[in-house]
């Protein structure tokens, strides 16, 4: 009699176990998805096109600001760039240029495919 009752709580506590490691088993897959879309989220937000894509003119404000300040900071260090050489001088004013044009291009482009959804939505 004792023995069929330690063969019962014994399968009894195998089917817990089971049923444990199967509720463990969904935890994880759920887990594993949750963290892929996280990972998806923030990979996607780190992009520039996403902001782009979300808030044009955000970004060429953003974008006119920060060359704004950058030409103020450059100013005030016209002296240190003398030293340093003409060279240096012409190059970090290119870079500048090509930045805002590939952002001015980039935030354009967003803008039309924006226009040309909505166009394409209302027909």
């Amino acid at each position: 009699m004792a023995d069929k009752q330690g063969e019962k709580k014994i399968t009894e506590l195998k089917a817990r176990k089971d049923a444990l490691r199967r509720e463990m088993t969904e935890i994880r897959k759920e887990i594993d998805g949750s963290l892929s879309l996280i990972h998806d989220n923030v990979t996607s937000r780190i992009r520039v096109n996403y902001w782009v894509e979300k808030h044009p003119l955000r970004v060429i404000g953003v974008g006119l600001l920060a060359g704004f300040l950058t030409s103020r900071l450059s100013r005030k260090k016209k002296n240190t760039e003398k030293n340093r050489g003409i060279f240096f001088s012409i190059l970090t004013d290119e870079l500048k240029k090509a930045a805002a044009r590939k952002l001015v291009r980039l935030a354009t482009e967003k803008m039309e495919e924006a226009a040309q959804r909505r166009k394409s939505e209302k027909d």
